[in-house]
Order: structure tokens, then sequence, then C-alpha cells
């Protein structure tokens, strides 16, 4: 409970820290992982909406369509993507997230915002070099591949930073949306060649009652 001016009570989902110590700050990744199959991309892939895995290499986060429960907030400041190829995957299958997609995030049924995937791939989108060396066979051990690439340096200080810090409270809804072209647009769908892991994780911090 809380308590207005004229000292009756009001309630908030909020965590409320009584007295000093009783509670923690701590700065914390959630994150969601969707599979992109061979073919068309979905037209919306929804993040952060269903039940987590139990991997939390693959998702992070405390239920579907939740991110902190019961006692807790967490405030988002900044956002990033990291593409992870599959079997089959080939360079253009990255770039195609990086140049056509586009992630909403939505809260408590409002969205609140809309964003270029280009702006939140990790180090502003694919970092290719070539000359890297590859696992070779024996009879030609450190052999060069002729081309590597990934979706950038994934630090924290190359993500994206929110203009305002989004606070999420206990059990607040909250989820966001991969949106791609749909056929008949300016861009057409877009197919895949081969599998695509694509990582959405978002950096903050959490505050949460003490033990």
């Amino acid at each position: 409970m809380t308590f207005n001016p004229v000292g009756v009570p009001q309630r908030t989902r909020q965590a409320q820290n009584i007295g000093v110590m009783s509670g923690q700050s701590l700065h914390d990744f959630k994150w969601a992982t969707r599979q992109f199959a061979v073919g068309a991309i979905p037209a919306v892939t929804n993040f952060f909406g269903a039940a987590p895995s139990s991997d939390q290499t693959q998702d992070r986060y405390e239920q579907g369509n939740t991110l902190v429960s019961s006692m807790k907030k967490y405030t988002i400041f900044s956002m990033g993507c990291q593409l992870i190829p599959g079997a089959g995957a080939v360079l253009r299958d990255l770039e195609i997230f990086t140049l056509f997609t586009a992630v909403r995030i939505v809260t408590a049924q409002k969205e609140y915002g809309l964003f270029p995937f280009h702006v939140l791939a990790a180090g502003g989108g694919l970092a290719i070099q070539s000359g890297q060396v590859a696992v070779t066979p024996a009879a030609a051990p450190g052999g060069q591949s002729t081309v590597a690439a990934t979706n950038g340096m994934p630090t924290n200080e190359s993500m994206f930073s929110l203009a305002i810090p989004l606070e999420i409270q206990a059990n607040q809804a909250f989820y966001c949306e991969l949106i791609a072209p749909a056929a008949g647009g300016l861009f057409g769908a877009q197919t895949l060649t081969g599998i695509v892991n694509v990582k959405l994780f978002l950096s903050g911090v959490e505050d949460r009652a003490s033990a």
C-alpha cells in the first residue's frame, strides 16, 4: 500500500520498500529467442508472449507476457537483437533481418515504440571480415575461410538506448513483435535459405524485495 496526502491507502502494483535496506536493485538482462525456418518470414512473430523455455540460454523472463512478477519492477534502459545462424543459413539470411524487419514493443496493451531492426542489431549490424581461421581437415590444417560474419559487437555500449527508460511493474503485460514485409508490398515477402535464430534482449535494472 501507498498513502496519499490525507493518509488513505492507495492500491498499487509497484514494489514498495519499507525502511532502510529492504530492497535490492541489480543490473539484469532479459531475453527471448525465436527460430525462423526455411521459407517466408511470418508477418508477425511474438517475443516474450509465450511461456519461456526451461533453457535459460534461450529465454530468460518469468512467464508468458510477463517480465517480472510480484514485488519486482524492471526498468528497461536499452535493447538489442542478436542473429544466430542455424543449419543452412547464408549471409543473405542475416542481411534480410537487418534490412527489412522491425521490432515493436507493446506494454499494458499499448505500443511503446516501433524500431527498424538495423538500429537494434548489436554494433550497428553485420560485421563481415575475410581471412578468418576455419576448422579444416587434417590434410590442410590452419586453413582460412573466405568470409566470416557476425551481427557486430554485442557489448552493452553498442546496444540501442531508449530515449525514455521504460518501467515495467510487477505482472504488467509486456511483449515484443518482430514484423516482416508482407507479400505484395514494396519489399515483398522475404524468404530464408536456412534456419536463423533471433534473440531479442533487454538491458535494465530490476528492483525487488530483499530476502
